[in-house]
C-alpha cells in the first residue's frame, strides 16, 4: 500500500516537472532498467537529453540487503544529492548539469532526504526507459 502511495507521489510530481520547459541542450549517461548491469561498470557514452525541460543528469542507487541497483539519466529538476535509508531500503540520488557528469562512481550519504524525491527519480527514470521502447 506504502508503496503504491509513493508511486502516486512520485508520478504527480513527474507529470509537474513534466510541464517545465527549457531551451537548454545536454547530454547525460542513461542506463538502468532493463540493463541495469551496464549501470554498474561499463558505461554507455552519454546521450542527448531528448525532453526540452531535461536540465540535469541523475544518478540513482538503490540498496536492499545484499542487492543494489543503479539508475541513470536525465531529470527536468535538481534534487539535494543524499541519501535516506528507510528499514532495510537506501536511496541515494546524485544530480548534476554538466555533460556526462552522472558517470560519478561514489555516492557519499549526506543525511536525510525526502523518500518521496528519491521514489520520483527511480519512476522518471523507469518511465523514461518505459516510454522508449
Amino acid at each position: 500500500m506504502m508503496a503504491i502511495n509513493i508511486f502516486k507521489a512520485s508520478f504527480s510530481i513527474f507529470l509537474f516537472y513534466a510541464c517545465i520547459v527549457s531551451t537548454d541542450a545536454l547530454k547525460c549517461i542513461e542506463c538502468g532498467m532493463p540493463n541495469g548491469e551496464i549501470c554498474k561498470a561499463t558505461l554507455p557514452n552519454p546521450v542527448d537529453c531528448v525532453k526540452p525541460n531535461d536540465k540535469y543528469c541523475i544518478k540513482v542507487l538503490t540498496r536492499a540487503d545484499d542487492h543494489e541497483h543503479i539508475l541513470r539519466g536525465c531529470v527536468g529538476s535538481e534534487s539535494p544529492n543524499k541519501c535516506v535509508k528507510q528499514g532495510i531500503f537506501e536511496v541515494c540520488t546524485h544530480t548534476c548539469n554538466s555533460n556526462g557528469c552522472n558517470a560519478v562512481t561514489a555516492i557519499r550519504p549526506n543525511g536525510s532526504l525526502l523518500f518521496a524525491t528519491a521514489s520520483f527519480a527511480i519512476v522518471l527514470i523507469m518511465l523514461r526507459f518505459i516510454i522508449h521502447f
